[in-house]
């Protein structure tokens, strides 16, 4: 997906209940930023959590908004910059398990 600073970005995944039984599924949302010159920047960070009920065999589409700020560094005199390149958004299930990763380019 292609996101210009100003714009939000919908990310969505689909969770199925493939057991017997009802459970509950955690999906998180995870976003890398492209700078490769920062070390102090965190490898990723936590954007979002979703919980979702499902009965067996039963499917839901789990969806997460990354606003602008997300995507927004704070530099040393408190200004805001959206830096450029590929952003890398990840999705897991509770156990860590990479469900889907996506790319996201700041034109």
């Amino acid at each position: 997906a292609e996101a210009g600073a100003d714009e939000t970005i919908e990310i969505s995944v689909s969770v199925t209940n493939t057991g017997d039984r009802a459970g509950v599924e955690t999906v998180q949302l995870f976003l890398t930023d492209p700078r490769d010159d920062d070390a102090l920047k965190p490898i990723r960070s936590l954007q979002g959590i979703r919980r979702v009920s499902l009965a067996p065999g039963e499917q839901a589409v789990v969806r997460f908004e990354l606003p602008p700020a997300a995507r927004a560094v704070v530099g040393e005199g408190g200004g805001s910059s959206y830096p450029q390149g590929t952003w890398i958004a990840q999705m897991t299930d509770s156990c860590q398990t990479r469900v889907r990763r996506f790319t996201i380019r700041e034109p």
